[in-house]
């Protein structure tokens, strides 16, 4: 469970880094000190919801994901791993991001596969 909440944490903070808006203060998680999450539960469920997208949505992702948007492909192997719990769906996602992007996604995709 602790490698699960570490590889949410690791998300969080990629995701924060990436958006276009510089994250404000109290949505960057603080980092975990031995395994413990500082902000508790409901840091984990907004996590997990902030993956979870409309149909309309996920198709776009979909779209962009296989038209070689790496960001795209993270997001939706996110949303496999965190929302839904389907590590083999979230690992073809994850391996489509690695091929269209770079380091990031290699170091995230590396980061999954150590905490399953």
């Amino acid at each position: 469970m602790k490698q699960k909440y570490a590889l949410l944490a690791a998300l969080w903070t990629s995701l924060a880094f990436t958006s276009c808006q510089s994250p404000s203060p109290t949505t960057t998680p603080a980092p975990a000190v031995h395994g413990k999450d500082p902000q508790g539960p409901q840091s984990k469920v907004a996590l997990i919801n902030s993956f979870n997208h409309s149909p309309e949505e996920f198709q776009n992702l979909q779209h962009a994901a296989l038209a070689g948007d790496p960001e795209a492909a993270l997001r939706i192997a996110e949303h496999y791993a965190l929302a839904r719990s389907d590590d083999a769906e979230a690992k073809k996602w994850y391996r489509l991001a690695v091929k269209n992007g770079g380091e990031k996604e290699a170091a995230i995709y590396k980061s999954f596969l150590r905490t399953r």
